[in-house]
């Protein structure tokens, strides 16, 4: 009897040690940004690549004010405006006007989010004259499709996923992330934690991407960036910073924001806020900010020093990519992107077929003209 005893303990002693040398966690990076690293040049073709010219068309029909979002991908240019959606090819030319702004069929009032879905080509957009739907556009015939009605209208922003969309509530909401099928029948939801509630700035919007058909979301309140399967989320790296700012508690500090990212790398920014309460109310400030490349497969962190842009052969004070699911770009406005030419004319080691090319288009762009870009996809 006392040897069975023995015997079962020592069963369970080793099952207990295997088990316990077993790997249970997958252990998450860390970006951390609290140590000092190597610094040092970032370089555009490091992190754009296979780029092109862009010229957005102009005409007086075709004029696209300072300040709107945009769109990038493999088949569709989108200029979204107060005014007017423009829909341009990859070479720049207007295919058409998408939609206006009005309140009848086919028209939009102030853009709360929008979504383009790459593989089927199409635009789902929420604005603020019909809080209850989402409006849902073909970009290949230009006609407006069935509209998707919401579960719950709190939404800030939404990503179309192949089978579903997931959406992030406002953090006033009950929710932080639910799912809807395409016929507007909500699938799964996250419900918000409390204290995300109440807190009143957080100096900072959620991140939430989709990228060569991954999903990645980053709150306003956590540093970690998720990869995420409808509403579950499995984390892909926390950035670890000192002194993190937070607007009721730490009104001086420093906030990590990403500013690209593909699939293996990841450009990011700590951005130093300053915020203080005034007269009943509040002002935030930005006091200065520094910029870090991160490696997912070696997992190294470089300090951007300074900014080299490859196409312009010359350094820059520095450059923002958006990416999108499957393309990136670089925008400028046209009389900044005669800036660079000019500099970049003044330069004498500029080589000779850039020389002549950058006099044909210092020639050709006007002040006024529509906004350039150089589009491309992100290294991976």
């Amino acid at each position: 009897m006392m040897f069975n005893v023995f015997n079962k303990g020592l069963i369970i002693l080793i099952g207990a040690i295997l088990f316990s040398c077993s790997p249970q966690e997958t252990t998450v990076p860390v970006i951390d940004l609290t140590t000092s690293h190597e610094s040092g040049q970032l370089c555009l073709n490091e992190i754009l690549t296979d780029y092109k010219l862009v010229r957005l068309e102009t005409s007086p029909e075709i004029l696209i004010p300072q300040s709107y979002r945009k769109y990038i991908g493999e088949k569709y240019i989108l200029i979204l405006t107060d005014d007017k959606i423009f829909q341009f090819d990859t070479e720049g030319k207007l295919i058409r006007i998408l939609a206006s702004h009005g309140k009848g069929p086919g028209e939009y009032s102030r853009i709360n989010h929008f979504n383009v879905n790459s593989d089927e080509n199409k635009l789902y957009l929420k604005h603020y004259g019909d809080r209850e739907n989402l409006m849902v556009m073909d970009l290949d015939s230009g006609s407006e499709l069935s509209e998707i009605p919401l579960p719950d209208n709190r939404v800030s922003k939404f990503i179309v996923a192949d089978d579903h969309i997931l959406c992030v509530g406002y953090k006033s909401s009950s929710l932080e992330l639910f799912t809807m099928n395409f016929k507007g029948r909500m699938l799964d939801s996250l419900p918000n934690k409390k204290e995300n509630i109440f807190t009143s700035f957080a100096g900072r919007g959620e991140y939430l991407r989709r990228i060569n058909g991954q999903i990645y979301y980053m709150n306003e309140f956590s540093d970690s960036l998720y990869l995420m399967d409808g509403v579950k989320k499995a984390a892909m790296c926390f950035i670890k910073v000192n002194n993190r700012y937070d607007f009721e508690t730490k009104p001086i500090g420093d906030l990590p924001q990403i500013s690209t990212q593909s699939q293996n790398q990841m450009k990011l920014s700590l951005v130093g806020f300053h915020s203080e309460k005034i007269d009943g109310g509040s002002m935030v400030r930005i006091t200065g900010s520094s910029s870090f490349l991160w490696d997912q497969k070696t997992q190294t962190i470089k300090s951007i020093s300074s900014f080299y842009h490859d196409y312009f052969e010359m350094e820059v004070d520095g450059f923002t990519i958006n990416s999108y699911d499957k393309a990136a770009c670089l925008g400028f406005t046209s009389l900044k992107f005669k800036e660079y030419l000019q500099e970049a004319l003044e330069n004498p080691e500029l080589t000779s077929e850039k020389a002549i090319e950058f006099g044909v288009l210092n020639a050709s762009i006007s002040d006024d003209d529509n906004p350039v870009f150089l589009i491309g996809r992100v290294v991976e």
